[in-house]
């Protein structure tokens, strides 16, 4: 995953992409799935992609997203 590949290599901000770049279908739980993986006290997590209403912004700051692409 890659994911691990920036957690190994000493990453602490890390984006996430909502948009699967293969298929373009958004998958808004994506960034919900990997903020359950990560320590968000270490690590700076952005969701990126699909953002277009306050409340997904509320929802990825209750959840702990450091910052959104909207």
């Amino acid at each position: 995953m890659e994911l691990q590949v920036a957690l190994r290599a000493g990453a602490n901000v890390i984006g996430v992409n909502n948009r699967n770049l293969h298929t373009f279908e958004l998958d808004m739980k994506r960034t919900d799935e990997i903020a359950a993986l990560v320590d968000l006290s270490e690590i700076r997590l952005l969701a990126l992609s699909g953002i277009a209403a306050q409340e997904e912004v509320r929802h990825y700051r209750k959840i702990g997203v450091t910052g959104v692409l909207v």
